[in-house]
Formats: C-alpha cells, sequence, structure tokens
C-alpha cells in the first residue's frame, strides 16, 4: 500500500509532495491505515501545518492522524479548519516537547468547531478552493519562470560539460582581480560590536540583505572584511554537503556588514567574467559536480578551501556574448518580481479568506 510520512504532506498547502509517495516492499513496524474518508493531520511540529485530504487507501507514519469526519462535515471543510491560523495558533500554544513538539491531541479534539449546514460548508469550501487554486497557478507560474534561466544559458552556451560550441576554458583563480578571501571571525571576547552576515543571506539562491546578527569583534572591521557588491559571496562550509560552494552576489555594497569565515569573497576580473554570467554558471551541474568532487568533510562538516575554490574550470564566451545573456537575464529576473508580488497577492487573499470562513 502507498505509505505517507511526514515528509510527504507539503507544509502549509494542503498537497501532497511529487514524488513523495512510497510503496515499502516490506511492512513497517506500526503505521496508520487510512482511506479516501480521512483527512490526515501532521502531529509532529505541528507549526509545518501539514494537513492533507487524500483520494486512495493508505497507510501513514503514526505522527500522521487519520481524522474521519462525521457524515455532517465536509472533509475539505474540516480541512481547512485544521490550517487556519486560530487552530494553528491554539495547538502550538500547547505543544508537548520542545526538540520534537507534538501536538496535544485531546487540545485538538477539544476545539471548539464551527459546524455549519453542510451546503454552507460546500460553499464555504468551494470559494476557498478557487482561491488556493489560484494561489498555485501563481507557484506553478513562478516555477517555469525560474526554469527560464538555465534553459536561456544552456540556448546561449551549451552545456559547459561539453562545450559544444568551443569556447576557451580558464580556471577561477586565474580570472581573478584580487586574491580569495576567506570572512571574519567573530570573537565572543571581543570588544568591537558589529553585524555580520549569516549564511543563509548566500545559500538559498537569491542574496537576502536582512540575514545579519549583531557580533563582536577583536578590532574595527577593514574594508576587505565589509560586504561588497562586487565580491561573488561562496559558502566555504555546511554540514549540508549540497550547500557547500553555493554562493551569490550581494546586491549592493553593506558598509559596516562583514561576510563570515564560512563564507570566501571571490572577486573576478570585469574584463573576463560578467557578475551575471558567473552567477548563472555556478549553478549548473558542470561546477556543482567540481564542488561536490572537492568539498571534504570532518566530522560531519563539508568544506571547500579557497585552492579547490581556484582550481574550478569555467568556459569562457566573449565578454560580449557574456553581455547579451546579463540583459536577457534581466528581463527574466524582472518576470519573475512580477510573478512572485502576484503569488504573494494571491496568498494573502487566500489567508484573508480563511481568517474569515474561520475567525481566531
Amino acid at each position: 500500500m502507498p505509505y505517507i510520512g511526514l515528509e510527504s504532506i507539503e507544509s502549509g498547502t494542503g498537497e501532497f509532495v511529487v514524488g513523495g509517495l512510497k510503496t515499502p516492499e516490506a511492512p513497517l513496524a506500526t503505521s496508520f491505515l487510512f482511506s479516501d474518508e480521512h483527512v490526515l493531520y501532521g502531529k509532529l511540529r505541528p507549526y509545518l501545518n501539514k494537513v492533507a485530504v487524500p483520494h486512495f487507501s493508505g497507510k501513514c507514519s503514526t505522527e500522521i492522524i487519520p481524522l474521519a469526519p462525521s457524515p455532517e462535515v465536509d472533509r475539505y471543510y474540516l480541512a481547512y479548519f485544521l490550517r487556519s491560523a486560530g487552530v494553528l495558533n491554539a495547538i502550538n500554544a500547547r505543544v508537548a516537547g520542545s526538540r520534537m513538539p507534538r501536538a496535544d491531541m485531546k487540545c485538538l479534539l477539544s476545539l471548539p468547531f464551527p459546524y455549519l449546514p453542510l451546503p454552507e460548508q460546500r460553499r464555504i469550501v468551494d470559494i476557498l478552493s478557487r482561491a488556493e487554486g489560484i494561489v498555485r497557478l501563481r507557484r506553478e507560474a513562478e516555477k517555469k519562470a525560474a526554469e527560464l534561466i538555465p534553459a536561456l544559458f544552456i540556448e546561449m552556451f551549451g552545456d559547459p560539460a561539453v562545450n559544444p560550441k568551443g569556447w576557451p576554458l580558464t580556471t577561477l583563480g586565474a580570472s581573478l582581480q584580487i586574491p580569495i578571501r576567506n570572512g571574519i571571525s567573530p570573537s565572543k571576547s571581543g570588544r568591537v560590536e558589529g553585524r555580520v552576515l549569516t549564511l543563509s543571506a548566500i545559500t538559498r539562491g537569491a542574496f537576502n540583505p536582512l540575514a545579519v546578527k549583531i557580533a563582536h569583534f577583536a578590532a574595527l572591521l577593514s574594508d576587505g572584511d565589509e560586504v561588497k557588491s562586487v565580491d561573488f559571496l561562496v559558502c566555504r562550509g555546511n554540514g549540508n554537503p549540497d550547500l557547500v560552494g553555493r554562493g551569490c552576489f550581494p546586491d549592493a555594497d553593506m558598509p559596516g556588514v562583514a561576510f563570515p569565515d564560512t563564507a570566501i569573497a571571490v572577486r573576478v576580473s570585469p574584463t573576463t567574467f560578467d557578475r551575471g554570467f558567473i552567477a548563472a554558471v555556478w549553478e549548473t551541474s558542470f561546477v556543482r559536480d567540481q564542488i561536490r568532487a572537492e568539498a571534504k568533510t570532518t566530522n560531519g562538516t563539508y568544506k571547500i578551501n579557497q585552492t579547490a575554490l581556484a582550481a574550478i574550470v569555467l568556459p569562457k564566451p566573449p565578454l560580449d556574448i557574456q553581455r547579451r545573456f546579463v540583459v536577457k537575464l534581466e528581463a527574466i529576473r524582472a518576470l519573475q518580481t512580477q510573478q512572485a508580488a502576484a503569488t504573494a497577492k494571491a496568498q494573502a487573499s487566500f489567508d484573508a479568506l480563511l481568517a474569515q470562513a474561520f475567525p481566531a
């Protein structure tokens, strides 16, 4: 039978993760049966808001509670109720456990339920499902827009792994304007208070200028310690091997903000590479495979050093072609910004309707 774990359910959307359903060859030690008459409620880490409405029978982790509504309650109405902010806040206020918080099921089952006649429930479900459908379409449009950048790269430059257009190859180290630098280490005993980026500023695909924390340093920051828009910041070490080597360019200079010792600053020569080209080629499997091969692990932490980073091989198309690529890239990113704004607006509309249907 299909098996559902918590990882099989998306957070906050009520959707199943694509490819998340599995059919184990051997029975699992303990699981719950469910059918297409249940609502599945994730009780572990309830703040993730994992609630799903299955259209099939199967078994699930015991961290997921199958709830069977009475004939007078629409399944989707119950699911939307469980996903509402009022329920989420009430359950999160009563969780048991700190590292692995679980919902108090007695608390959940004692919550007042807004019982309405079945036709009225279905009317509310119809409104909410239409609004959520718009959100889903907006997200799909965002995904398609995101796929345009790698497709454009392949169209203009070809796959770097096979280099079908015969571009000359160089190394990152041979393309530098100034030497590669590690970030600064905060000091617990330091007397100089300042600010430093966290790694989440550079590892999530786009630079996040808000990922900054207060830190103390042994001395005042120098110009080379501060975040500069001309420096490509690369994750030097992380427990997640997929994050090692990830990087991006800051949107602007950040005076008084240092980049951390868990990051490396790479400043390429502007006569060799356009920064937009570097950011795009860095996400190709050609570069990622080189980084994975060079990343070393000690005590569960994966790291890449300056020497290995400098040895990364890159294609070197003519600068004018790189710049034409970047012009098209900026147009795509403008589209992505519009798509993100439309998604946020659709999500806000759905959240408002959900709050109206199920006031906190």
